[in-house]
């Protein structure tokens, strides 16, 4: 997954794992614990890579059976050199004695036979030499102890003999000092330059030995076999033969890689056979096993940004392997050591370390977590949630969590039952369309009255353009669908956007309006006759009554006449509000601009001749400017007059009526106000909303009661403009009817 905001949320906890792990690694280096394992490492890579020694090489020991037939250790240095006498006449390569001479023999005679015996020796035979820090010592010099005074006619022949024993009690490496009179050479060297002559000089310092094998891996005959003529002259000619204690009593014995003991002598000879065979084993720079920790580190940081647990367990088996592997290919292929220690290390803390981490994050994720889904108390009063004690107890917050989440996975479920029996209990179709407009969920209703199932598209069953339509209107429209049964339907629909995390869903709701429309359309039909019918015989009656009083000069029957005329414009009136309150409900308006001042005069003529003959004034403030709204002018023309005749009705005589026009941009700003105030009684603070309902109006004082539609139909009217009326206390005591509408535009006279 590549995306790129997830990149710094992925890199930080990784940068935190490094850190811990540099913190680790290094405290780890300061330890003792390194070197140790290293130490392990090595020995276990070398005990595995045996070989067969070189054919020159043999070992003459001076071993258990030869100390019971000579006698006690120190033997007389005469019997030195009879063996070397021998070893001369059967044409042997090169003798090196690892036996320490550095103090004259008791009998000086003994001396010189060995000294005789090394000068007339046809092969070189080498001396030990040993490496003093003591200044003082008798025989010292240039730092060395040499053999006898006797013995040191062939200074050429001087070898070293020291070895390395690390603090861990294994021999593991020889060790060749250099000091102001130059490097003596090794035994080992000086035997395997004696073979092979164009062999490089020995370098000062520490050499790892790659052994050939545990003690025992190198020939051997017995000392004093070979001084009695008992070994044949055909296993001694041409060899490389060493001299030197094995006897476990003389106690030149070394512990050596891969457990056991060796002899000193066998130690030099497994060492001159690598130097035969131009094998080296040499041990890399610590920084070589620092940069092996890192490459591992980053391999598994790696891996752990991508793979499961699981995977990274095997990850750390695998990186593991191949840290030893590259050990072993090392030792095996090129001689070389790498020390894994570090690395291994590395590696062993990076998973314990990122599972703490991981542990750690996925329990702040959860403390987090728990906070957002935390129900709120209408939820849980609803399905009896609480939670659970042990979050507030001082026990394991890890085991509190998960109860927490328990509890809430618990409630969750309840919820989704829940929701879902919502859903299919209700009693319209309901539908889930998910960000393709595919449905993913639906209740049983819409599945029984449309056949639809789970995956089918919106578009394909309403039409593209009708689901687009409902998609933008936000708001319901009526649509004609067919449903299972063949019948065509009408149905409210509205389409509703739900965001849920990152996802977006589509609840559509369809409500069946077949009945509601079919009884509307009754009743539609039933105000349109009542209204005609009612409408036309008090047409008539008016008609004959004007008729009548231009035919007769009896005035004493026209109070009676004026009575049916009242009577007959009231029926007239009613007829007119129940049109106006049919048109004003159905959305019947034709929208143009309308001049608000100039409606108003209109409206103030038209009721003139009404307030004429209730002896009330009528008034039009403009505050000089004019105002324009957009409406329809016939349906604003009655509502001016509706509010006109209100006033006037309700108003005593001589009294006065006001109709202003004004802005006020703070308490509304953007619209136009139409004040139609008067003197009248009043409207009680508790009745100021009722009267708008239909049906309901006030005590007319003067008995001209209408059908309560006036008000009602100003409402309607204001409402689809996008304005409002309010009905206020006038500070005079009567009402104040304050109509609001959209203002357009505004003209400064």
């Amino acid at each position: 997954m590549n995306d790129p905001e997830k990149k710094p949320a992925l890199l930080r906890p990784q940068i935190i794992l490094a850190a811990w792990l540099i913190l680790f690694c290094v405290l780890f280096s300061f330890s003792k614990a390194p070197e140790t394992l290293n130490r392990l490492f090595d020995d276990l890579a070398l005990s595995q890579f045996h070989r067969k020694v070189d054919s020159q090489l043999l070992l003459i020991s001076i071993d258990d059976n030869s100390l019971s037939q000579l006698g006690q250790w120190p033997w007389s240095r005469a019997l030195h050199a009879q063996l070397i006498d021998r070893l001369s006449k059967s044409e042997v390569k090169a003798v090196a004695l690892d036996i320490v001479l550095t103090e004259p023999a008791k009998a000086p005679t003994e001396d010189k036979a060995l000294a005789d015996a090394i000068s007339t020796a046809r092969m070189p035979v080498f001396l030990p030499a040993i490496q003093a820090d003591r200044a003082n010592l008798p025989g010292l010099r240039n730092g060395w102890l040499t053999p006898s005074e006797t013995l040191k006619s062939k200074p050429g022949q001087w070898v070293d003999i020291g070895v390395h024993v690390d603090p861990d009690g294994i021999l593991r490496s020889l060790k060749t000092p250099q000091n102001d009179a130059g490097a003596m050479p090794s035994l080992s060297w000086a035997m395997a330059h004696s073979a092979l002559p164009q062999i490089s000089p020995q370098a000062a310092g520490v050499w790892h030995i790659p052994f050939a094998g545990p003690g025992g891996s190198v020939p051997a005959v017995s000392y004093v076999d070979v001084l009695k003529g008992q070994v044949p002259k055909s296993l001694l000619a041409g060899k490389l033969v060493f001299v030197g204690a094995t006897a476990a009593g003389l106690q030149d014995l070394f512990i050596t890689p891969g457990g056991g003991y060796m002899p000193g002598v066998e130690v030099h000879a497994q060492a001159t056979d690598a130097l035969l065979k131009n094998l080296h084993y040499r041990h890399l720079s610590t920084a070589w096993s620092w940069v092996l920790a890192v490459l591992a580190v980053i391999g598994l940081l790696r891996l752990f940004g991508h793979s499961a647990s699981r995977q990274l367990a095997l990850g750390v088996l695998m990186f593991i392997l191949a840290i030893l592997g590259i050990m072993w290919i090392g030792v095996a292929a090129k001689g070389v050591f790498i020390a894994p220690a570090q690395a291994l290390f590395a590696v062993l803390m990076v998973y314990p370390l990122w599972s703490w981490q991981r542990l750690e994050w996925v329990s702040r994720f959860a403390s987090e977590q728990l906070e957002k889904l935390h129900p709120d108390r209408a939820l849980g009063n609803l399905f009896g949630w609480s939670a659970p004690r042990s979050l507030h107890a001082a026990e394991d917050p890890l085991s509190a969590k998960l109860r927490t989440i328990e509890a809430l996975h618990t409630l969750i479920g309840e919820s989704e039952t829940f929701f879902r029996t919502i859903l299919e209990e209700h009693p319209h179709p309901v539908m889930i369309a998910d960000t393709h407009h595919r449905l993913v969920k639906l209740n049983e209703l819409a599945r029984q009255q449309f056949a639809l199932t789970e995956g089918a598209t919106l578009p394909e069953f309403l039409g593209s353009d009708t689901w687009n339509s409902l998609l933008t209107a936000h708001e319901s429209q009526e649509l004609t669908l067919q449903v299972q049964s063949g019948q065509s339907r009408i149905f409210s629909a509205q389409a509703f956007s739900i965001a849920s995390g990152k996802n977006q869903f589509t609840l559509l709701l369809l409500i069946d309006r077949t009945e509601e429309r079919t009884l509307q359309q009754q009743r539609d039909d039933t105000i349109r006759f009542l209204s005609h019918d009612l409408r036309a015989p008090q047409s008539s009656i008016l008609a004959m009554i004007d008729d009548a009083r231009e035919r007769t000069s009896e005035s004493d029957n026209w109070p009676l006449l004026d009575k049916i005329a009242a009577a007959a414009r009231r029926t007239l009136s009613m007829a007119q509000g129940f049109l106006e309150a049919q048109r004003a409900e159905h959305n019947t308006v034709n929208l143009t601009e309308v001049q608000i001042n100039n409606l108003a005069l209109e409206a103030i003529y038209q009721a003139s001749a009404n307030a004429k003959r209730a002896g009330v004034t009528l008034t039009l403030e403009e505050n000089n400017a004019l105002y324009y709204v957009q409406g329809d002018h016939e349906l604003l023309a009655r509502v001016l007059q509706n509010l006109l005749d209100n006033a006037i009705k309700y108003s005593p005589a001589k009294g006065r009526v006001w109709v202003r026009l004004s802005t006020n941009h703070e308490q509304s700003p953007g619209m136009v106000a139409i004040e139609v105030e008067d003197e009248g009684p009043g409207i009680p603070a508790t009745q100021r909303e009722q009267i708008f309902k239909p049906f309901v109006q006030g005590d007319a004082p003067k008995g001209d009661k209408g059908i309560g539609l006036g008000l009602h139909f100003v409402q309607q009217v204001a409402r689809q403009l996008g304005g409002n009326v309010a009905c206020l206390a006038s500070p005079m005591g009567g009402a104040l009817f304050r109509l609001e509408l959209p203002c357009t535009d505004v003209e400064s006279l």
